[in-house]
């Protein structure tokens, strides 16, 4: 009876607590200005951790130490997980779980859009690190996505010019970031045999015994490291030797280029034609015309011998001995012809 009494006291009492409350509520004037002030309420995370948990201290060098994910489309979600993981378990644990400590440290990874997406999580609803992780990947890494990832490894090719060991590692990659594709071994195996090329083909059979259906898993991955650590030692060697090879024919390049354009100078001096000496142009002795010579004048006929050798005279022509003998001897009977006439004399003698 007291018991009951005393459950029936406490229970009138918080009535009447309540009561009290709202009716002060209700007296209290409320002013415009209320309307536009925020209600800043207590958010209750999605996440429940323990209470040992909520008393484990994460050091701050511990905290910056956390991958972080932004929630962007660019980022992998897969990766950021494995990593947020790796670096959880360096941490010291002291009276709690790895998942317990992995749910209190998920809180600090998120930022920008998964932080907010995390807000936006019911309350109270994430009690283990698997449940987070499935909603995390829920969310961030679609069934889309896995699809064409799957397509990309049954689809594998080898690039043209790409070594054997980075084809090897770009494969894996699919894989890793895949690992849910659900294909069996023999046939991993097999996409990405015949994704190689030709010789790549060929180096595998050869290193088989010419027939990789009769090697087992095991044994053809066996023989795709051999060929992962022969393909890297071999283009190692090769960039070193043609480093070495770049740097000894360095000079001869410069020597070749050097007589490249020596040689280019000298078919370009043959192709221009030689230049034409300037000679200096006489006007016609008998007209003084500067269009033609002497020999084109027409007025060749008109001249006395006497013009005639001015003509020879301005030309430079020498006269011959024998030609002012011959001259001086008929000058009486060559001038008797020309009486009455006056005799030609040149217009202007341009010799001098």
């Amino acid at each position: 009876m007291k018991e009951e009494a005393s459950s029936d006291f406490a229970y009138r009492s918080e009535q009447s607590t309540n009561k009290e409350k709202k009716e002060i509520a209700h007296n209290t004037p409320t002013y415009m200005g209320d309307f536009a002030r925020p209600i800043i309420e207590a958010t209750n995370s999605a996440i429940v951790l323990p209470t040992a948990v909520h008393n484990y201290i994460l050091k701050p060098n511990d905290a910056n130490l956390l991958p972080l994910y932004h929630g962007m489309p660019n980022e992998d979600a897969l990766n950021f997980v494995r990593d947020f993981c790796t670096q959880v378990q360096t941490f010291l644990l002291l009276n709690i779980t790895e998942d317990q400590l992995k749910l209190k440290c998920f809180q600090y990874a998120l930022k920008d859009r998964a932080r907010s997406w995390s807000l936006s999580l019911p309350p109270n609803s994430i009690t283990t690190w698997n449940e987070a992780c499935e909603k995390f990947m829920l969310k961030y890494y679609p069934n889309h996505k896995t699809q064409e990832l799957r397509a990309q490894i049954m689809e594998f090719t080898q690039g043209a010019d790409e070594p054997f060991h980075e084809a090897w590692d770009r494969f894996q990659e699919l894989l890793r970031q895949c690992p849910q594709h659900q294909l069996a071994p023999t046939m991993v195996n097999r996409f990405f045999y015949d994704g190689l090329g030709q010789t790549s083909q060929f180096i595998v059979d050869n290193t088989s015994g010419g027939n990789i259906a009769r090697k087992t898993v095991e044994e053809l991955n066996q023989i795709f490291q051999t060929l992962v650590e022969s393909s890297q030692q071999k283009l190692v060697r090769g960039k070193r030797v043609e480093a070495s090879a770049v740097s000894q024919n360095g000079d001869l390049q410069k020597q070749l280029s050097s007589i490249m354009r020596e040689v280019q100078q000298l078919k370009m001096s043959k192709m221009e034609p030689p230049p034409i000496p300037m000679q200096s142009v006489q006007p016609c002795a008998i007209c003084g015309d500067l269009s033609h010579g002497v020999d084109q004048c027409n007025r060749m006929g008109e001249y006395t011998p006497e013009g005639q050798a001015e003509v020879h005279s301005a030309q430079g022509f020498q006269s011959r001995p024998q030609y002012g003998q011959s001259y001086n001897q008929g000058k009486q009977n060559f001038n008797g012809g020309w009486r009455g006439q006056q005799p030609y004399a040149p217009q202007q003698n341009f010799s001098q």
